[in-house]
């Protein structure tokens, strides 16, 4: 690839950790000016991009790549191991509208809101993990735990909190919105009521078998290559959500996203209370509970995993925001988790520390 660095002090690419393949009057976007947005126009109909934090300074990576990569997304303040070096790589192959990003790194979290509505209508992200883990809760939708050979989804018009608590790789495509309004309407569901839909698509598994192909391949693709096959890639996730968005309706009749966007919001403000579980969501609800468990196998989450999640959740919430003298038995008991040594346990599954250290961080971090 013939690269043109980026650098506001424009210095020499190997010191920089970032190049692209187009010239200003080629496309008008330069990363080093702030996220892609849709009044820049799409990309020339072949691009690349590469940004890699190896040539950068160590204690300098986290916040470089936070500003190239993840720009317009309010990151959890860095950790001491983040602050002394952060490793992290990223390839964008542009076809167009279609976008396809292979992708590494560290540990790293964040937040974004809901952007304004000059800004919406961006491209609904659709990806595999490779290895590590995803942990993500989206605005009117469940929280969703994606590990290796796990797809997932990301909507950018949805306020979101992704948290990726140890070293990952993967693979993400970036699919127009104007084609999955073609097969849902206007009102596209959230992202694990896509995946829902995906999931009941015999092409499912061939849409894995392709992303992991995909991140093999990409860096080989010359234009046409590329074309054909990140067109292709789009076009078979298309295929599995037209085929398994019929099956993605409980027997008795309530949709899938809504009764799963119920059952959160029932979880949310019942989740102190120890004696929650899928009778009550359900008897709540006024579904049966074998409703209620299809609708979350659909996204590959069990009621007491969803449950679970939301609880730590909220709990690590609680242990960023209360003083260091504050109790961690009571915060956990105040979102219905019980046992001390299970709680660490699962905290630590889900975050990579104990609440103990997670707290110990975050407050140094004030």
């Amino acid at each position: 690839m013939s690269g043109r660095s980026i650098n506001a002090q424009g210095q020499a690419e190997s010191q920089l950790g970032a190049s692209w393949s187009w010239a200003p009057d080629e496309w008008s976007w330069m990363p080093t000016e702030g996220p892609l947005k849709a009044r820049l126009g799409p990309p020339p109909k072949y691009a690349r991009i590469e940004v890699s934090t190896a040539p950068v300074p160590p204690p300098e990576r986290y916040a470089f790549w936070r500003e190239i990569v993840w720009p317009d997304w309010d990151d959890d303040r860095p950790t001491a191991a983040q602050r002394r070096d952060f490793r992290a790589a990223a390839q964008g192959l542009f076809c167009g509208e279609r976008t396809l990003v292979t992708f590494e790194s560290d540990p790293t979290s964040g937040g974004r809101a809901r952007p304004p509505a000059s800004e919406q209508g961006g491209a609904l992200h659709v990806g595999l993990i490779l290895s590590g883990e995803r942990l993500s809760e989206a605005e009117g939708d469940s929280p969703h735990r994606a590990q290796a050979g796990d797809l997932y989804a990301y909507d950018p018009d949805r306020a979101a909190q992704v948290v990726w608590p140890r070293r990952h790789r993967g693979v993400n495509l970036m699919i127009p919105r104007a084609a999955l309004d073609r097969i849902f309407g206007a009102d596209i569901p959230p992202a694990t009521a896509l995946l829902a839909a995906l999931s009941h698509s015999a092409l499912a598994p061939l849409v894995a078998v392709q992303f992991r192909l995909m991140a093999q391949q990409a860096p080989l693709f010359n234009d046409s290559e590329a074309e054909a096959a990140v067109g292709g890639t789009v076009e078979l996730i298309l295929a599995g959500l037209r085929s398994g968005h019929a099956t993605t309706t409980p027997d008795d009749g309530a949709p899938a996203a809504a009764l799963l966007l119920a059952a959160r919001r029932y979880i949310e403000i019942h989740l102190g209370e120890r004696d929650l579980d899928a009778d009550r969501i359900a008897t709540a609800l006024g579904c049966s509970r074998a409703t209620l468990y299809r609708a979350f196998a659909a996204c590959d989450l069990t009621v007491s995993e969803a449950i679970r999640d939301v609880r730590l959740v909220r709990f690590r919430h609680l242990l960023r925001s209360q003083p260091a003298t504050a109790s961690i038995a009571a915060a956990a008991a105040r979102c219905g988790l019980g046992d001390p040594r299970t709680v660490r346990r699962l905290f630590k599954a889900a975050f990579g520390a104990s609440p103990q250290a997670f707290r110990a961080t975050a407050g140094r971090e004030h």
